[in-house]
């Protein structure tokens, strides 16, 4: 390396820290350079380290009495006996950094979104659909002129087979995922500890996947049946981990805010019954004092916009009314509150379903017609065949399921 080069690099600062006990001949010979008579001066400690509670004066080292350092429940100490919070705050504020704010999206698929933005893929948008009208309606010919009906029934009538069945068990699988909303409140009220919460939640969820499992080969429903209960079992299997695994982190950072807090308002209490000492003493304690307040102040601005969404506060958000809102709203992330349009569009709403119904029709047609007739003959024909009847068709109808559910 250049002289120039070295020149430009920037050179490391020393920094020396003092151990917690020494003896006065140690401490005068490690301060005291013999060839320059200089005393070394140690650094300041940084805001939030894990000295942060330690108060370093020339030749010794000093820390605050047990009764000016408050010790907040529920965490690991630093050596100077506070409770280090900054790996759960710093956690906060990364998290919230990477998480996307809740804001208005409009679909790109949406009418006024391909006009407004003038999206080049608007053509091919509409080629798609217009190929599938035109692909609708060559079914429905071939289909009155081979079995004289617009849509075969067939699989209409596999649906109805134990439909009644279907339902009581579908039911009882919703009520039965209230059953973490119902932990959360025992959490809530202290009934049960917060440490059992994650094995609680495993457990639970262990056992209530392997019942629907279980129920699903008990009744020997037929494969749509059977396709049907196991998906929205492993929806509501997500849904509840999801609003488990979100309260029970909201229940740790509740508790420490709580305890931050009571820590904070003792020591404030503490520098202000302080204020009138001026021995050197006392200001290094003020001075070490001033700068755990600043650091619980730091962290409690991190921590706190966690427990709040909009005008909800955790924990006012463990109700079942709450839960039963969580459960209909299409999604598999829990949040404290959901954001909401300004108003209710009707037209919008009216074009969703009328969507929704007609992508259902068009999927229904692809089964009846394009699926089902191959799953019903394929002992009578090689796999390879089955493959290639099968890939359209299950092409087209994962592009529409993907649609149902996204759009």
């Amino acid at each position: 390396m250049s002289a120039s080069t070295a020149g430009l690099q920037p050179r490391p600062p020393h920094v020396r820290l003092v151990p917690a006990e020494r003896s006065d001949a140690e401490t005068s010979e490690s301060e005291s350079n013999p060839a320059t008579g200089r005393r070394a001066v140690a650094p300041a400690q940084p805001r939030g380290s894990l000295l942060a509670g330690r108060t370093h004066t020339p030749g010794s080292e000093k820390q605050l009495p047990d009764s000016s350092r408050p010790r907040a429940s529920g965490g690991d100490l630093t050596d100077g006996g506070y409770e280090s919070s900054s790996s759960v705050g710093s956690a906060a504020r990364a998290r919230r950094a990477r998480k996307t704010a809740f804001r208005a999206r409009s679909s790109r698929l949406d009418y006024e979104t391909l006009d407004r933005e003038g999206n080049s893929f608007r053509g091919f948008f509409v080629l798609f659909w217009m190929g599938f009208v035109w692909y609708t309606v060559t079914t429905v010919y071939h289909s009155l002129r081979t079995d004289g009906v617009p849509v075969r029934m067939q699989l209409l009538f596999t649906f109805s087979q134990d439909a009644v069945n279907l339902v009581v068990s579908d039911g009882v699988l919703v009520a039965s995922c209230f059953v973490p909303a119902v932990l959360q409140r025992l959490i809530r009220w202290r009934l049960l500890p917060l440490s059992s919460a994650h094995v609680l939640q495993h457990v639970w969820q262990g056992l209530w996947f392997g019942a629907v499992v279980f129920w699903t080969f008990y009744r020997d429903w037929p494969w749509s049946h059977s396709g049907f209960f196991t998906m929205h079992g492993i929806a509501m299997l997500m849904k509840q981990h999801s609003y488990m695994a979100t309260n029970t982190e909201l229940h740790y950072k509740k508790r420490l805010v709580d305890s931050m807090e009571k820590e904070l308002a003792e020591l404030r209490k503490v520098a202000i019954l302080n204020a009138g000492a001026a021995s050197y003493e006392a200001a290094e304690e003020a001075r070490a004092r001033e700068s755990r307040i600043q650091f619980l102040i730091s962290e409690l601005d991190a921590l706190r916009p966690d427990l709040v969404r909009s005008n909800v506060q955790f924990p006012n958000n463990i109700t079942f009314v709450n839960f039963a809102y969580y459960m209909l709203v299409p999604t598999l992330v829990y949040e404290i509150e959901y954001p909401r349009t300004t108003r209710f569009r009707p037209v919008y709403f009216i074009e969703k379903v009328i969507a929704t119904l007609f992508t259902f029709s068009l999927l229904y047609i692809t089964v009846e017609h394009y699926i089902f007739p191959i799953l019903a003959m394929s002992r009578q024909i090689d796999f390879i065949s089955s493959i290639m009847y099968l890939m359209m068709p299950f092409m087209l109808g994962y592009l529409l399921i993907f649609y149902i559910i996204f759009e």
